[in-house]
């Protein structure tokens, strides 16, 4: 079987488990710290605020607005969100037949923090855009998210495979992205802690 057809596939079991569990617009799950987003009907834009995580569309389309930067989503990509980050965002492409369908990771920085003492990655930058995902990430999601059917096996299996779906995340055109952030000294750490700071103390002055 060629890679572009075992991707399909694989892209193709996400869609349907995705799309059997979703409950609404945004379904948490019972896999800890993962979610599924779900829209027969495109939108107009809509501002909010996205945590430290990861986006995976694997239907439909999508467009975010940070700043004065556009990220498109399409069909088998990812953004790496690794601060309180305020949005723009608009779904571009959905219908009953084919809705917009995506999932989110809210993302465990002290097991990405393991992960960089045991295995520094030797690829990954901090790539701003989406970015497709490849063989072995689609791979680790699909098995991540076959849990939903088999939900006796989730205590046991899904931080191991969480666990690989951030070492694939870390070798990745973003893997920088989360080296930073996971390192108590790094840039981004700095931020995301003044950002939580204000947050708290959003009443008080600076």
């Amino acid at each position: 079987m060629r890679k572009t057809d075992i991707m399909s596939e694989a892209l193709q079991e996400l869609i349907d488990i995705a799309g059997r569990h979703a409950r609404g617009r945004r379904t948490a799950t019972a896999i800890p710290r993962v979610s599924i987003g779900r829209s027969e009907v495109a939108t107009a834009p809509m501002a909010g605020v996205w945590g430290s995580g990861v986006l995976f569309v694997l239907q439909g389309a999508k467009k975010v607005l940070i700043g004065d930067r556009t990220l498109r989503y399409d069909p088998a990509s990812y953004f790496i969100y690794t601060v309180d980050t305020p949005t723009i965002s608009q779904l571009v492409a959905a219908s009953a037949k084919h809705p917009y369908l995506a999932i989110g990771f809210t993302l465990d920085l002290q097991a990405v923090a393991a992960l960089l003492v045991e295995h520094e990655p030797a690829l990954g930058g901090d790539s701003f855009s989406t970015s497709p995902v490849n063989e072995e990430l689609l791979d680790a999601l699909r098995r991540i998210m076959r849990l939903l059917d088999r939900p006796g096996e989730i205590p046991v299996l899904a931080a191991m495979l969480e666990r690989e779906m951030l070492f694939r995340l870390l070798q990745g055109p973003q893997g920088g992205k989360l080296r930073q952030l996971a390192r108590a000294d790094g840039h981004l750490s700095r931020i995301g802690q003044a950002i939580a700071w204000i947050r708290t103390h959003c009443h008080q002055p600076v």
